[in-house]
């Protein structure tokens, strides 16, 4: 959020008030969550069957499996729609 609100030029609380109006939900989650898209797009990509996850994870821009692990366990519902999105 500190790198956003310095490339806008506003305030971090400002970039939060932003993202809780127009997508109803913190900065921080809403990164993690174009994250995590971002990750499943590319894991499954067939480009990309022969990559380790771990790199998948990591160009998806998380900063390590745990990462990537708290972002699943905290947002279990929203990682579950677009799973099933993704297969419907």
């Amino acid at each position: 959020m500190e790198n956003m609100s310095k490339i806008l030029n506003i305030s971090p609380s400002t970039v939060n008030q932003i993202t809780n109006t127009y997508y109803a939900m913190e900065f921080e989650s809403l990164c993690s969550k174009y994250k995590f898209q971002h990750f499943w797009d590319e894991f499954t990509n067939p480009l990309n069957s022969e990559l380790p996850v771990e790199s998948i994870i990591k160009s998806a821009g998380f900063n390590s499996n745990d990462d990537f692990t708290e972002i699943i366990l905290k947002h279990k519902e929203e990682s579950k729609y677009i799973l099933e999105r993704k297969f419907i």
